[in-house]
């Protein structure tokens, strides 16, 4: 299963799934706002009508004025440290996460042959070698068929 994280607009903070089922958060043109965010957005603008930009932009049924901060986020430095270094460990592995197939691996072979061909092509035209040409090809030959391999890995 494959999970979808949400980040505020402003300070590029994980949206909790706590968060997003209490609704704290608000939608604007921009994005999503965290709490902390879009309170400090509605202190800055001076007077919070209905034409408002944050209310304007709120998605409907949610209302655009942040509650308090969870007790959980409020914990001493260790705990908010830990939290960070647990979100940061959670997205690297999602952003480095691809499955691997055996397309993929033949693939790279295929990429890695066409590298040593190119390698190859380049030596001989320095030694003025008649065969130059013929390692250029099978060069092309060795990249279309990574290619073709990552596509069908897709």
């Amino acid at each position: 299963m494959e999970r979808k994280f949400k980040f505020c607009a402003q300070c590029r903070r994980t949206l909790t799934d706590a968060e997003l089922a209490r609704g704290l958060y608000v939608t604007t043109d921009d994005g999503m706002l965290c709490a902390n965010c879009a309170q400090r957005l509605d202190e800055t603008l001076p007077d919070s009508s209905p034409t408002d930009e944050v209310s304007a932009s709120a998605s409907p049924g949610i209302d655009p004025t942040p509650a308090a901060l969870p007790p959980d986020i409020t914990g001493d430095l260790s705990e908010r440290l830990e939290k960070i270094g647990e979100q940061a460990e959670a997205i690297h592995r999602i952003l480095l996460f691809e499955k691997t197939s055996t397309w993929n691996v033949v693939a790279g072979v295929a990429q890695c042959l066409a590298a040593g061909m190119l390698l190859i092509s380049a030596l001989q035209w320095f030694d003025g070698g008649s065969r130059v040409l013929n390692a250029l090809i099978l060069t092309l030959v060795f990249q279309v068929m990574a290619l073709t391999f990552f596509l069908k890995a897709k």
